[in-house]
């Protein structure tokens, strides 16, 4: 038995309903594996899979008011018309489409981030407000912009978020202008030290503003002339150097060799794989093993008694003509199930109510067991027979009566049992439940019966 077989749903309701609880319990899982184990550049083809998810992200935009995303870019330093900002680690994108207005149609809005999905969010926003100046760029470190084309990057809560951070901070270094701003804001305050070390120890930024979850910094250097620096990560290169040092870009005209990927399996990914298809199969067993069970049960077939077993061949004799024994059809079988099971749960109901009326502790309790588990193995036998659509409703009302007198069962046997008042009127309120119940199936019935004629 399941809870929603309290509802009375058909079968591939039911079936629906858990494949859809489910999937969102995987896609749960891969979320929060893929954000707190793996990082956000591990497995990024893992984005495709998590749409349903958007949700997650777009829930802080939904929080998040006009006022206060003006009032938080006013404080990164995006205050001016013509500016070009970057919203680095953007997610769906609320800063750069409240930093869209604030540039104007002089300026330029870029949000930058690894998922895909993401994106598309930002794209439809702008498009819903009718923002031109509003581009995307999917990347987890590259943006492949001009050398000094930018007047802002921030990021807001994404740093502690990223790898190779030291690559995407040379990044940051190579597309700001000499004058330009570097601004981060954490969710907590002790993420703040950090970022300022991580920053600093690159010696290409100085910190000149800081606040409890924000830190500003400049340009501590220009880039000088006559040093030649990687045109990807913008690492300093030596004169006569055919290889970046710090990303091993080729730096020489001709095509250099690609390296082989390594064919090293990490620890890491095999538990991860391991734990999904745990996760997945179990979760395909519970949704299933209950609706299957049905189609796999077989009724032994029995011998009439006083039959006897012939172990010799027959004599042989004339074929006599064989008459095909009468064919019952599935409703009328339904209908013939129903009625001798309503004929069973009326007497013990009326035991039921008779023990009340009598203060008989002792017999309510067990003519109270009693409906409770023969409302339980009607349930399972109702599974079995499939009817037409017209006699439908009236098996979902028949349905909607046994779960009445499995309750009224359950609350009666317990409030027996510890002599609860409580629990006896809850008992009385669900046998009224299943008397309504009988009436409606009676009426569904007499409707089924006036369109088979």
């Amino acid at each position: 038995m399941n809870i929603l077989d309290q509802f009375g749903l058909p079968n591939s309701v039911e079936l629906f309903l858990i494949c859809i609880v489910g999937y969102h319990v995987i896609m749960t899982l891969l979320f929060l594996i893929h954000k707190y184990v793996l990082g956000r550049r591990a497995l990024q083809w893992m984005w495709y899979i998590m749409g349903p998810f958007l949700w997650l992200m777009l829930f802080r935009d939904a929080t998040r008011t006009k006022k206060r995303s003006i009032a938080q870019l006013s404080r990164y330093g995006v205050m001016e018309s013509g500016q070009v900002v970057l919203d680095y680690g953007c997610g769906t994108g609320s800063y750069a489409i409240s930093a869209s207005p604030i540039v104007g149609n002089g300026g330029k809005a870029y949000a930058a981030d690894v998922n895909p999905f993401a994106l598309y969010i930002v794209r439809l926003k702008a498009w819903l407000k009718g923002l031109k100046n509003v581009e995307t760029i999917l990347t987890d470190r590259d943006t492949g912009l001009p050398n000094e084309s930018v007047d802002v990057v921030f990021m807001s809560d994404a740093f502690h978020d990223l790898k190779g951070k030291e690559g995407i901070i040379r990044e940051m270094y190579r597309i700001l202008k000499p004058d330009g701003v570097l601004s981060i804001s954490e969710d907590l305050d002790r993420k703040v030290p950090k970022a300022i070390a991580e920053i600093e120890k690159i010696n290409l930024f100085s910190l000149s503003y800081r606040e409890k979850k924000l830190c500003k910094f400049k340009k501590s250097k220009s880039i000088k002339k006559g040093i030649n620096y990687c045109p990807k990560c913008g690492t300093p290169i030596k004169e006569g150097s055919l290889f970046c040092e710090n990303c091993g870009v080729s730096l020489s005209k001709e095509k250099s060799k690609k390296k082989k990927p390594s064919k090293k399996i990490s620890l890491k990914i095999i538990s991860i794989i391991a734990i999904i298809t745990m996760v997945i199969i179990g979760v395909t067993y519970l949704a299933f093993s209950e609706l299957w069970k049905s189609t796999t049960t077989e009724t032994p077939i029995q011998k009439p008694e006083g039959t006897v077993v012939q172990t010799t061949a027959p004599a042989p004799t004339t074929a006599a003509p064989t008459t095909s024994p009468p064919v019952i059809h599935p409703d009328e079988e339904y209908l013939s199930w129903t009625t001798e099971t309503l004929t069973n749960l009326t007497k013990i109901c009326e035991l039921i109510k008779e023990s009340i009326d009598a203060n008989d502790w002792e017999a309510l309790e067990r003519h109270c067991g009693d409906l409770y588990d023969f409302a339980i193995e009607s349930l399972d036998e109702e599974k079995q027979f499939k009817v037409s659509p017209e006699l439908e409703p009236a098996k979902r009302e028949f349905v909607k009566i046994l779960n009445a007198c499995r309750w009224a069962g359950h609350y009666g046997e317990r409030g027996a049992k510890n002599h609860d008042l409580d629990d006896i009127e809850k008992t009385i309120e669900y046998l009224e439940t299943a008397t309504a119940c009988i009436e409606r199936f009676t009426e569904l019935l007499e409707e089924y019966n006036a369109t088979k004629k």
